[in-house]
């Protein structure tokens, strides 16, 4: 099969639905994260299932109607909650994503979650890139992200047009201008 880089948005989540090789460079990443993503990372530290904690957006929402806003978009919607990758040791991983997908909705404010798609491949990890390799159609589409590993979460930074992946949105709705910048996994207990 024919290596190909990944450029549509659908391919990311992967979580790491997932990852491509552009980090959202208008995002500074603090102190603290530079620090973790220099930290070099073994295979053996990613073994295992990771669900999703955080799904950061650039700007604060209201999407449950509670009059209070969030930049953590997993505490306006249950949409994502599904959202996980599983790293085998034998280099192969498996993800589950969702999209808030507005153009399904049943009005201009509403979407529809599009939840549970599975996404499958290899991996592997270098020093602090995880690069994932999707097979899609017969065809194999390479992601790489720089990750930072803290305290059994992990976290990478998400491209504008990465940022369709998990939000669809045609430009009319209350969500519009959104942008997810950023997720983080948790290690879920064996």
């Amino acid at each position: 099969m024919k290596l190909k880089q990944a450029t549509q948005p659908f391919i990311l989540i992967v979580l790491l639905s997932i990852l491509t090789g552009c980090s959202k460079s208008d995002t500074p990443m603090d102190s603290e994260k530079n620090i973790a993503s220099n930290v070099v990372i073994t295979p053996s530290n990613l073994y295992g299932e990771w669900g999703i904690s955080k799904l950061i957006t650039d700007t604060p929402v209201d999407l449950n109607g509670d009059g209070s806003l969030n930049t953590n978009i997993l505490l306006e919607t249950n949409c994502f909650k599904s959202m996980a990758i599983t790293f085998k040791s034998n280099s192969k991983f498996t993800t589950t994503n969702s999209q808030m997908n507005f153009e399904a909705g049943t009005d201009s404010d509403a979407f529809a979650c599009l939840e549970d798609r599975k996404d499958r491949g290899s991996w592997q990890i270098e020093g602090n890139k995880l690069t994932l390799n999707i097979s899609i159609d017969g065809e194999i589409y390479s992601q790489t992200k720089t990750i930072s590993l803290n305290d059994g979460k992990f976290e990478f930074d998400v491209s504008r047009m990465e940022s369709a992946a998990y939000v669809n949105d045609p430009g009319t709705t209350d969500a519009s201008g959104i942008t997810i910048i950023s997720i983080e996994y948790e290690k879920k207990a064996d």
